[in-house]
């Protein structure tokens, strides 16, 4: 056995009961993440609606009787115009320095349905797009309902999963179609002016006031716009719910129209709607074509808002300057929000749980300055314990190109947007906001304190009451103001909501369509002012609606397409489509049954839109492509027809 000298022993004993004269070195910190090159990238998704289901945003109370399968409280839509989409725009320097901007044709985007599509992204792809997502509704009225779970049920139909989960595979195919488009590119931050397009519809406040910004986030590649990100003030809303429709409504007129007038191969246009709380789309004076077909109630409306935004748009962006090195970045925060945090005293409204539908008389031809509304914030429905009004919301913060931006969870007032803005613009660093509403959740109308006082609809839509819209300010300038400053949060952040129960959706029992993709009734020829309409029978709406795409003759068929490439084709504002069950739906209905689906498609000859495309005398048909459960859409021709416009 060998033995150590003593001294050595000693010596060992030292060295491991003392630290070691030589320190160890301090491990390497990893170097921060810089950004890389710009790309963009852009992508639509056709919304996966069945036309039959009720729209969102109204009180189906007086509404009227249409029956639907996929409809439950609400009357159900028989009609399109300008069909549903979900519309993105990817932003990227590199995982980190990202900035995905979304919209949907929907009332509303809650934060359980950001939620949802941030878990199905994460599955898909491993990623976390928390920090990048804005998730915005163009808030149409004719947008499809039954996506939420819960209080608002009262406003969108009952809760359906199994359509709420395809509306969130089509956002997270948007996003991923977004990301797979990345290429280099160019960005431009352009500010406009569109004084025409809106109007102040809040009359109990006593003032005709507007803010008419509308900034433009334009990506080039290779010196050709590919995309157009305009937010704007607009209150997304013409069509009603006695329209029976399903339609991107104003907002997509705005971006149809601007898609033609820029005739930019591939462009997208994306309208982010901002406050809009006290804003309602105008009635530009563009005239329209020689002889123009007369228009159902509303549509000649969207036709002048969408002409007039796209001229707007157009000259705005003559001369722009862009960047390939825009700053690209993102944070968000989750705020709480109960009547205790809003510090109400005794007495003041007194709805522990949230109230809404705080009623008072408003005379808004009374003479002089308008009075604030004795009890209105006692004069409310109240949530219940069991079911309280939301206990959070979110905003999400970041720079895109020279400005900032935020998001607004909800409808707000534009003076309060304005208040809000020069806030953030007093910080350090801060020189230009822009603002997207209705994004990343929806906590209903924000007013001023002092204005909510004066009632309306507009107050009576705050769930929290007068200082509701004060507090959602206040908590988006400190999340500005931790995301560039730094140092503590003001506010203590919530967690993640949860998710809305889509653990055991039952099936959605469709039918048969019987004679699928046979021709009803053909075109005929049609003069000046006229309508062309042909009709096919289809499959079940929840397999999607056919698409009409008017060809033109000139030694073969093509085609017929506006500047940008796009066809003219019945999902877009030159046509609407009506569809017809034979049997008629009936409540005493033992489903699936089989039955006749008429899809009838009318093009307006002389509109605003045909001239786009350039419709002119010649020889046209129909080509229908007819979607069917499982297969691959059935195409069919009409029989051709004479146009002389």
């Amino acid at each position: 056995m060998l033995r150590l000298p003593l001294l050595s022993l000693a010596a060992l004993a030292l060295l491991t009961a003392c630290p070691s004269a030589v320190p160890e070195p301090e491990p390497t910190p990893s170097p921060e993440p810089e950004p890389g090159a710009f790309q963009a990238g852009a992508a639509v998704v056709r919304m996966p609606v069945p036309v039959g289901i009720g729209t969102a945003g109204s009180s189906f109370l007086g509404g009227p009787d249409s029956d639907s399968p996929y409809a439950n409280s609400f009357p159900a839509t028989t009609r399109l115009h300008g069909h549903p989409d979900v519309r993105a725009v990817m932003y990227s320097r590199g995982e980190g320095f990202e900035v995905v901007l979304v919209r949907v044709d929907m009332i509303a985007a809650p934060e359980q349905l950001r939620e949802a599509v941030l878990v199905e992204l994460a599955e898909r792809s491993g990623r976390d797009y928390d920090d990048a997502l804005v998730l915005s509704a163009t808030h149409t009225h004719s947008g499809p309902g039954r996506f939420i779970e819960g209080f608002y049920s009262i406003i969108t139909d009952d809760f359906l999963p199994p359509h709420y989960i395809r509306v969130v595979d089509s956002i997270a195919d948007a996003i991923e179609a977004a990301y797979a488009d990345l290429a280099p590119a160019e960005l431009a931050v352009v500010r406009a002016s569109a004084p025409d397009g809106h109007d102040d519809r809040r009359c109990e406040d006593g003032l005709d006031y507007t803010n008419d910004d509308a900034p433009l986030l334009t990506v080039r590649k290779d010196g050709v716009i590919e995309s157009v990100v305009m937010s704007y003030a607009i209150h997304g809303t013409v069509l009603g719910i006695d329209d029976l429709t399903l339609s991107k409504d104003v907002s997509g007129a705005i971006e149809d129209f601007t898609e033609a007038e820029l005739g930019e191969p591939g462009a997208m246009v994306m309208l982010m709607n901002s406050w809009g709380a006290d804003a309602s789309p105008a009635t530009p004076d563009v005239a329209p074509p020689a002889s123009a077909t007369p228009l159902p109630d509303g549509y000649d409306k969207l036709e002048r808002v969408g002409s007039y935004m796209a001229g707007v748009v157009s000259s705005s962006l003559a001369g722009a300057s862009f960047s390939d090195t825009p700053d690209i970045d993102g944070a968000t925060y989750r705020y709480p929000i109960n009547h205790s945090l809003l510090d109400y005293q005794l007495g003041e409204f007194p709805f522990l749980y949230g109230g809404v539908y705080c009623q008072g008389a408003v005379d808004c031809e009374a003479p002089g300055p308008p009075q604030p509304l004795e009890d209105i914030d006692e004069a409310c429905l109240p949530f219940p314990e069991d079911n309280p009004a939301p206990l959070q919301s979110m905003v999400t913060v970041g720079r895109i190109g020279g400005s900032h931006f935020m998001t607004w969870g909800g409808e707000c007032g534009t003076k309060l947007a304005e208040r809000t803005m020069d806030e953030m613009l007093a910080l350090d660093g801060v020189s230009d906001v822009v603002f997207f509403g209705y994004a990343n959740d929806y906590m209903g109308y924000a007013l001023e304190y002092d204005d909510w006082y004066f009632g309306g609809y507009e107050a009576s839509g705050s769930m929290w009451g007068p200082k509701q819209g004060e507090y959602m300010s206040a908590r988006a300038v400190d999340a500005m103001n931790h995301y560039v400053v730094g140092g503590e949060l003001a506010f203590t952040q919530a967690d993640n909501v949860a998710l809305f129960d889509v653990s055991d959706p039952v099936a959605v029992p469709t039918e048969t369509g019987l004679d699928v993709a046979t021709m009803v009734t053909q075109p005929t020829d049609s003069g000046p002012g006229g309508v062309v309409t042909a009709t096919v029978y289809g499959s079940d709406p929840w397999f999607g609606a056919p698409v009409a795409v008017l060809q033109t003759e000139s030694g073969g068929w093509s085609d017929v397409t506006f500047g940008d490439g796009s066809a003219f084709d019945s999902d877009g504002y030159g046509f609407w489509v009506d569809m017809v069950p034979d049997p008629p739906y009936s409540d005493d209905d033992v489903l699936p049954l089989t039955r006749h689906f008429a899809w009838s498609f009318t093009l307006a000859v002389s509109s605003r839109l045909s001239e786009r495309a350039g419709v002119g005398a010649g020889t046209y048909r129909f080509r229908i492509a007819v979607p069917q459960d499982g297969a691959e859409p059935v195409e069919v021709t009409t029989d051709s027809f004479a146009l002389t416009p």
